[in-house]
């Protein structure tokens, strides 16, 4: 009797923080990459990669338990294992899971490949270099504030003089002065312009 051998199925899992234009290379660099290697499915995020509430990885996951229930040989492919997760226990807890199923897990960029002893050493000891990386990153970024709120730097949007707003709102009194043209006397914005007479009640009729 002939043993019924399934192919190999490749399930690609891409994602990026946001939706912003900014991050759509980040999308096509990871899809390309996926696609060279011949995936046959690729599931897509925009989203935090510290969310665990994400649609499409959770759609992947089980995409690729339902293949192996059915006797496939089944390889989970991310472009870079930071892709998959930002936190070691999601990343280990994925792993565990893939594992369960006899689901390789595959990371194109780090080389990563789970069916060996290597590559398991090699996703454990990155997934929590991951994780430091993050929290290293923020820890950086709260001791920058904290020292530049210390040195008495304004953070945030610099406040706008009462002299400016009271200078807007004589201005405003003349319909036929154009918001631009009153920002630009001012030296602020249009949006600024029109915050500060909303906030004062003031409204132009046609």
């Amino acid at each position: 009797m002939t043993e019924n051998k399934q192919a190999i199925h490749k399930i690609g899992y891409i994602r990026v923080s946001s939706a912003d234009d900014r991050q759509k290379l980040g999308l096509e660099v990871q899809r390309h990459a996926l696609e060279a290697l011949e995936v046959d499915e690729i599931f897509e995020d925009k989203s935090s990669g510290r969310n665990d509430d994400r649609a499409a990885f959770k759609q992947a996951i089980q995409r690729a338990k339902i293949l192996s229930c059915a006797g496939h040989e089944v390889v989970f492919v991310v472009y870079k294992l930071d892709r998959l997760a930002r936190k070691t226990s999601t990343l280990l807890l994925t792993y565990e899971t893939l594992l369960k199923y006899n689901i390789r897990l595959k990371s194109l960029k780090e080389e990563i490949d789970t069916s060996t002893p290597t590559g398991i050493l090699l996703f454990q000891m990155i997934a929590i270099f991951s994780e430091f990386e993050v929290n290293n990153l923020r820890m950086l970024t709260k001791e920058g504030l904290a020292q530049a709120k210390a040195d008495g730097k304004l953070l945030g949007r610099p406040k706008i003089d009462a002299t400016i707003k009271t200078r807007v709102l004589e201005l405003y009194q003349y319909p036929n002065l154009r918001l631009k043209d009153i920002a630009r006397e001012c030296g602020i914005s249009t949006k600024s312009v029109y915050n500060i007479a909303k906030a004062a009640g003031l409204q132009r009729h046609a």
